[in-house]
């Protein structure tokens, strides 16, 4: 399967992301939105709230339910903040 046709640079996500989105037997869909969301909250892990607030559907999926250690994580920076 060609995944750059064009010439342009690819981003080191980009393979990876292609063989995901070229996968039939999964639900594409949601496991890109879990690389994508599991990507922003590592860097911001406050954003998981936003996340389950704003996207009701994947909140729902096992995805989701197995990034809440990044919630968890942004609790502990917290605590260790403050001390």
């Amino acid at each position: 399967m060609r995944i750059n046709s064009k010439g342009v640079v690819l981003s080191r996500a980009a393979f990876p992301m292609s063989n995901i989105t070229a996968n039939e037997t999964h639900n594409v869909s949601t496991i890109r939105k879990a690389i994508d969301y599991f990507g922003h909250q590592t860097a911001a892990p406050e954003l998981y709230s936003q996340t389950v607030d704003i996207n009701r559907e994947f909140a729902s999926t096992e995805y989701c339910r197995k990034i809440t250690w990044l919630k968890m994580r942004m609790m502990i920076s917290m605590i260790k903040t403050i001390r």
